[in-house]
């Protein structure tokens, strides 16, 4: 399948460029709050991502360093480390790509919103030209009409700025980047599903959390632990124990943050091509992006997605009464 590249060259800077044309209707001010809410998300889920790509390694890590921790006459070679180098995807491979590709729009897009100056412009449009050149997708249409004209993100918005040339070009860039936004969100929630990150995760953690409590279990037989060194070594464990049973839910709120962008987004698109975007759209979207936010940040909060509570499954946290 042939590759190509992500908000091309071409989709940015045909949005970037048309900054001579229309109407704008963008509320100032909130676009900067809206893309930094998006960024925000969206960073928790390329780290969900990133640690898949990861998991095998970690785990392999964690293993060799319970083999060699003392307790035998076995010794680390330096040739154990080779086959770890093979285990991460490559950059390009399209679940880690278009992760990257969705962060760095956002945070292109947060740029140009939080410009205020020619200089501060001219950046934006670099970045934004820079994450188009940089980001892949998958077999992604590009229009005729927007090819030919990459070179012009660069100076779209360089030597006569104004507010109203970058409220202009928020308004083309959002709304000419929209159906592509739409499309990686898509294949990349369908990537999480068919890569069964979810598993790889858990299994990870899983053997990591059963080498500290072997670890665990070893100091106190050598040695009598305080009470409070004791249940603060346990207290560490369980919190570690109900991170590895959240795993599934935590990938149930990575989809849920995808697809909370994705249609903030085309809200925002949409409500600019009819010409109703208010600073109400804007705010209601942030807020959403925030809740989602703020449920990575802790097990905890994952957890308060469970209106019925939970339920432990084969080891598993899930939500009361969800289909299985």
């Amino acid at each position: 399948m042939k590759v190509k590249r992500m908000f091309t060259k071409n989709a940015v800077a045909m949005a970037t460029i048309s900054v001579l044309l229309g109407c704008s209707n963008v509320p100032e001010n909130k676009v900067a709050d809206f893309s930094q809410s998006a960024t925000n998300m969206l960073e928790h889920v390329s780290g969900v991502v990133s640690e898949y790509n990861q998991a095998k390694s970690h785990r392999d890590l964690t293993h060799l360093a319970a083999k060699y921790n003392g307790s035998s006459k076995a010794k680390l070679n330096s040739d154990e480390f080779e086959p770890l180098a093979t285990y991460q995807l490559p950059e390009n491979s399209p679940i880690i790509a278009i992760s990257k590709a969705l962060l760095a729009y956002s945070k292109a897009l947060n740029d140009l919103a939080s410009a205020n100056n020619e200089a501060d412009a001219e950046l934006a449009a670099l970045h934004l030209y820079q994450a188009a050149e940089s980001s892949q997708w998958v077999s992604l249409p590009i229009p005729k009409e927007k090819e030919g004209i990459a070179q012009s993100a660069l100076v779209a918005l360089v030597g006569s700025y104004s507010e109203d040339k970058k409220q202009r070009a928020l308004k083309k860039v959002i709304t000419n980047s929209d159906a592509i936004v739409s499309q990686l969100s898509i294949r990349l929630v369908e990537l999480i599903e068919e890569h069964q990150i979810g598993t790889a995760i858990y299994l990870s953690r899983s053997y990591v959390l059963s080498e500290e409590v072997q670890d665990f279990n070893r100091r106190a037989n050598i040695r009598q632990m305080p009470l409070k060194a004791s249940r603060d070594e346990i207290e560490r464990l369980y919190a570690q124990w109900e991170e590895m049973a959240a795993t599934p839910i935590l990938i149930q709120q990575t989809i849920k943050a995808i697809d909370t962008f994705r249609m903030s987004h085309n809200q925002v698109a949409e409500s600019l091509n009819s010409g109703t975007l208010t600073k109400a759209t804007l705010v209601q979207s942030q807020a959403r992006m925030k809740d989602v936010t703020a449920r990575f940040n802790t097990t905890k909060g994952l957890l308060e997605n469970c209106e019925e509570g939970v339920e432990v499954v084969d080891s598993k946290l899930s939500c009361k009464g969800q289909d299985k």
